[in-house]
């Protein structure tokens, strides 16, 4: 995934030589294929030279580059400000756009940018550009393909990449369950081999966690190893009942590919939940689900201080609160009991194959739901979840009127699983009757995808909105929602995006503030309690189409930055990570930063930082000094930041939160002036993303 997204990354920067420079001006029809190779790319016009001449209007705006530029052969780009004081050399010409400020220098006007159709030199030149840019693209997939052959490239696309993880706690308390969650975990795992099998994942990982240790890992492509691993499990030692759950997940998930998915069987709370941002971060980056099975009693406490001295971070798992980590990733948390192995299994496999969600809410007890069925829609499943033991049922109304009294088609103490057959598309009302904290999904297998994105924005030249890789603030205003929608049958006339708290009761009503026909942008302003995004459109054939992000959003009141990016360390030196801690909360905030790097460039599994006394509404910035002796066989790995603070700096409250993720990049070889005799190259190799 991460060596996709810098593939990605690379490729935008190769694409944009077409779009920015004047290599199709000068009447070139294929790729230069010195780019990427440190091999000097042509002529370049010298810093001195012009290279265009005055345009304000279209009449001269395809021909506003030098003749002798053209005849010549010279390279060059356009230069491009975002504000007045940008300024260029006398005579060279512009990106151009409203938003650049340099096409008020000499050479004024019309820039030489070809980004889309409509820009400055778009207008005349921007399908060769997007032609040859295409070809260059995939003259570079085809040289990794020749390069790594099949089964990497394969890899590399993403295809059939997904990973299973079993994460198991083997401590002594588990004793009375260890047999019952084998089989469980046996079953899941048979689940996925078989020819009816609805996943099947590439990797196979096994992660045990005990206590004071945990591990070792065990990854393998070959279902049958997992399956004679997770057979040789004891249970033994563990000195006290919080385990070391986090530990156990987060090495399961810095092995998992995405869209992976990760099963997690435990008996008591976790004692090391400092790490459940950092754990959090990752599935979040790689769209990754947790679920929890539970063995254990409810945990009274969400977190303590120990009597022996030291401070163990307590969190319950019994998904008690509805804020457990399964259901912040879209997973659940169910309770388990001898028997269930073949039950749950097949309740697994409906999750596996990941349905279009309609609704998942957590409720306290009964209550009524209404939901939209829409044509795509036949087959409408309904998941009943709990770690209490489940008594009661649900009832339908269709969107005809009719009273539907389904019974489950697989069923233990703890779940209950429903299939509507044929459903008819319209408004439905769901009433569920059963007692006690339960958790509800409704969901389909439709071809139908409506997601709803909370982005970044990002404003320069053009506006891009990019996933948010960190948790939101309290009432933050600067983000966006991006709705994309696939596989409509018709186009979108009205929509908006619901934020519904854990219970299902809409916090607010968000509507398009732009429109497009498969899709939307919203503005938002953050809540201050979780939430969920529950999407509905409108289509011109009268369709109402609702679908929702299973993942629950936790928006925090600290934030942390990393500035001076891009970092690039060289073999043998100390780099500085510039950081800026902020506290939007209304009071003082004791605030810990924790930072963990698997790589070890810090020379430790995890670094804190003594916290730190931020007044409200402030901030502190501080280095983080990271050293690095060059291996050129290191893979990429994952820095992550954390940062945690009391609430209200009480230690049995919920912490606040939050993390970030940021690439660092290695170099091994100092760039020389590329000339056609004696080139230079700079190899940057991904290392770490914190």
């Amino acid at each position: 995934y991460h060596a996709r997204a810098y593939f990605g990354q690379a490729m935008h920067t190769l694409q944009d030589f077409y779009a920015h420079s004047n290599w199709i001006e000068l009447g070139q029809t294929e790729p230069n294929t010195n780019i990427g190779s440190g091999i000097i790319l042509g002529k370049y016009a010298s810093k001195s030279m012009p290279t265009c001449k005055n345009c304000n209007s279209t009449d001269c705006a395809k021909d506003n580059i030098l003749p002798e530029i053209i005849k010549n052969g010279w390279l060059t780009s356009g230069y491009f400000g975002l504000t007045p004081l940008a300024k260029k050399p006398l005579g060279k010409c512009s990106h151009g756009g409203s938003a650049d400020a340099t096409t008020d220098e000499e050479a004024t006007g019309y820039g030489i940018n070809k980004d889309y159709a409509t820009s400055d030199h778009g207008m005349f030149y921007h399908y060769d550009a997007a032609r040859v840019a295409y070809e260059a693209t995939k003259q570079k997939l085809s040289q990794l393909w020749t390069q790594f052959g099949d089964t990497t490239f394969g890899r590399f696309l993403g295809l059939e990449t997904t990973s299973l993880a079993i994460a198991i706690d083997t401590t002594g308390s588990m004793a009375p369950y260890i047999e019952l969650v084998k089989q469980m975990a046996i079953r899941i795992v048979q689940s996925t081999t078989g020819d009816s099998a609805v996943l099947r994942p590439r990797k196979y990982i096994l992660s045990p966690f005990n206590d004071p240790d945990y591990g070792p890992l065990l990854v393998t492509t070959n279902a049958q190893v997992l399956i004679d691993a997770i057979s040789a499990l004891t249970a033994f030692g563990g000195d006290d009942l919080p385990e070391l759950y986090y530990h156990g997940l987060n090495e399961a998930l810095s092995v998992c590919e995405r869209d992976s998915s990760v099963f997690t069987f435990t008996d008591a709370p976790a004692k090391d939940a400092y790490l459940r941002s950092q754990v959090l971060a990752k599935a979040s980056e790689m769209n990754i689900r947790v679920y929890s099975f539970y063995a254990g009693v409810v945990y009274i406490g969400r977190r303590k201080r120990q009597s022996t001295g030291t401070t163990d971070s307590i969190e319950a798992l019994d998904g008690s609160d509805g804020h457990d980590i399964a259901s912040a990733t879209g997973g659940f948390t169910m309770g388990i009991q001898a028997g269930d192995a073949n039950a749950t299994a097949e309740y697994v496999m409906g999750r596996l194959a990941r349905p279009e969600s309609i609704l998942t809410i957590n409720l306290p007890g009964s209550t009524n739901l209404t939901f939209e069925v829409d044509d795509s829609i036949t087959v409408i499943n309904i998941d009943v979840s709990s770690t209490q033991i489940l008594s009661g049922s649900v009832e339908l109304i269709d969107s005809k009127g009719n009273l539907l009294k389904p019974t489950p088609i697989a069923a233990s103490n703890f779940f209950k699983l429903y299939k509507i057959q044929n459903a008819i598309a319209g408004t439905w009302k769901l009433h569920s009757y059963y007692g006690g904290k339960h958790s509800i999904e409704l969901s389909s297998d439709t071809s139908i995808s409506c997601t709803t994105t909370l982005c970044e924005v990002h404003k320069g030249h053009a506006i891009e909105y990019m996933p948010l890789r960190d948790a939101p603030l309290v009432n933050q205003t600067d983000l966006a929602l991006l709705t994309v929608c696939e596989n409509l049958p018709s186009n979108i006339t009205k929509g908006s995006v619901k934020l519904i708290n854990n219970q299902g009761t809409i916090i607010t009503e968000l509507y398009p503030s732009t429109f497009g026909k498969n899709g939307f942008i919203t503005s938002i302003q953050i809540p201050d309690v979780d939430f969920r995004m529950l999407t509905t459109v409108t289509l011109a054939d009268g369709n109402n189409i609702q679908r929702q992000a299973p993942q629950l959003i936790s928006p925090t009141t600290i934030k942390i930055d990393l500035t001076n990016q891009p970092y690039i360390i060289t073999g043998n030196t100390t780099l500085n990570m510039t950081y800026t801690i902020y506290n939007r909360a209304q009071t003082t905030l004791n605030i810990t930063l924790c930072i963990t790097d698997s790589m070890k460039l810090l020379n430790t599994t995890e670094k804190c930082v003594s916290p730190y006394v931020i007044p409200s509404q402030n901030s502190i910035t501080d280095q983080l000094p990271v050293s690095n002796t060059y291996n050129p066989n290191i893979t990429t790995s994952v820095f992550t930041f954390t940062i945690s603070a009391p609430a209200n700096d009480s230690v049995s409250a919920p912490k606040v939160t939050n993390y970030k993720t940021v690439t660092l990049y290695t170099e091994d070889k100092t760039y020389e002036e590329a000339s056609p005799t004696n080139s230079g190259l700079i190899l940057l190799t991904p290392l770490c993303s914190i």
